[in-house]
Order: structure tokens, then sequence, then C-alpha cells
């Protein structure tokens, strides 16, 4: 067991001996009541909730662009 000390900012140095039982770049932060745990994860991949969401419009887009349907160009057209 070893004793850490925290930074004014909320700050911990993990030990090296500790730092060389990590895999990969992150922990994960678990509090049981007054109990801290830190535990080596790794990540298979990152998923971005918006990589691709631009691509989810494409079918609409289709869909919104049929001239038949187009009732305010339509409407417009008969006035003048």
């Amino acid at each position: 067991m070893q004793l850490l000390k925290i930074s004014p900012k909320g700050q911990i140095t993990i030990p090296k001996s500790a730092r060389n039982l990590i895999v990969g770049d992150q922990l994960l932060f678990e509090t049981k009541g007054k109990t801290i745990m830190l535990r080596s994860v790794v990540i298979l991949f990152e998923k971005d909730d918006t990589d691709g969401f631009s691509n989810l419009s494409t079918p609409s887009f289709d869909f919104w662009n049929d001239q038949a349907d187009d009732v305010y160009t339509n409407f417009y057209n008969k006035k003048k």
C-alpha cells in the first residue's frame, strides 16, 4: 500500500509500478461508498455518436425531392 498526495486541483500521480500494469491509456473510475477503484480497461473501438450522422438524411432527401409532391412550387406557379 502506498500513500498518494492529492494536488490542489484534485490530481494524483499513479506510481510507476502501478502504471506499468495499465494496458492502454484509459482507466475505469469506480466508487463504492468511500472506496475508490481504478481499473485498467481496453476499449476495442471508440464510437463517435456523430460519425455518419449526415448519412441518415440522404434517404430523407431522396424521398422529399419528388417534384410531383412539391405543393408550394405548384401553388406559386399557378398564381403567376
